[in-house]
């Protein structure tokens, strides 16, 4: 028969593997950790605003250009809440129930399955986007936003129709 050997771990030597095993992978966790967080941090910072001091420039600011692509994006969620909207009543929202229509039932309208947007944004310089309904460029509505000059009929203006 042969003699049964037992293996015998002092706890010491318990504690010394789980701790370095700990550390190990605290130390992994902190570094993802602290990372990610400076990964977030610039991505929200977003880009410098300032222009280098060589003279004018006609190419928008950096910070202006990530303005503009944001009012892009929610030009584009508006529309396709408005299309919605007129899936679910027949119609777009008149001029008179603007873009209100989206958020709240405008009076005697059948259908009306919203809110389809949570709340209504003013584009990224402050300033509530526009609508017509019927649009003057495209058949069914116009949906803009004036842009960073603040005066309707300019170049800067962001809109739901192609110029270009």
């Amino acid at each position: 028969m042969r003699p049964i050997t037992m293996i015998f771990v002092t706890a010491a030597e318990i504690r010394g593997v789980w701790q370095r095993k700990f550390s190990r992978h605290a130390l992994a966790m902190v570094a993802v950790f602290a990372f990610s967080i400076a990964l977030c941090a610039a991505l929200l910072r977003g880009a410098p605003t300032t222009r280098p001091a060589t003279g004018p420039s006609t190419q928008p600011v950096i910070g202006e250009q990530l303005r503009i692509t944001r009012a892009r994006a929610n030009l584009a969620i508006l529309e396709s809440a408005l299309d919605q909207f007129e899936l679910d009543c027949g119609r777009y929202p008149t001029a008179a129930e603007g873009l209100a229509a989206l958020v709240s039932r405008p009076p005697d309208v059948a259908g009306w399955h919203g809110p389809y947007v949570k709340k209504l944004a003013d584009d990224p310089w402050g300033r509530p986007y526009r609508y017509r309904c019927p649009g003057l460029h495209k058949n069914d509505f116009d949906l803009f936003s004036i842009g960073p000059d603040g005066a309707e009929g300019g170049r800067d203006e962001i809109t739901n129709w192609d110029e270009k």
